[in-house]
């Protein structure tokens, strides 16, 4: 898009990685994170972009892996409740499963993030 300047910088911290795409027309920070699960015995990576919303933080949920992506559609997106990413859906189902495993994933890399405070997600 003409006249638009983007910049990406990337960040790695504690083994997370972290995307800054900072737009100049809008002055949007999108903050993502990278992590890595097992399902089914084998080990996948999915991003988090979060998306800083009225009155929470949302964070969208990208697998890269197709079959596992179509699985999720429409369970991607999670709000911590009082500091923590909650699974709404029954682990009785692959997809319930499979979100069970990425909310304790994101959980346990939030908490490694930096320092105290990182147990609590922040305002980006």
């Amino acid at each position: 898009m003409p006249g638009r300047a983007n910049s990406y910088r990337l960040n790695l911290h504690a083994g997370i990685i972290f995307a800054y795409h900072i737009s100049s027309l809008n002055l949007n920070t999108t903050k993502m994170l990278s992590i890595k699960f097992d399902f089914k015995a084998r080990e996948y990576c999915a991003l988090v972009r979060m998306k800083e919303r009225e009155t929470k933080i949302e964070y969208h949920i990208t697998i890269m892996n197709g079959e596992l992506e179509r699985l999720l559609y429409g369970n991607h997106v999670l709000v911590p409740e009082s500091g923590l990413f909650k699974s709404e859906l029954s682990p009785d189902t692959d997809v319930g499963r499979l979100k069970c495993i990425i909310t304790e994933a994101l959980n346990k890399q939030i908490a490694l993030e930096a320092g105290p405070e990182a147990s609590q997600p922040q305002k980006i």
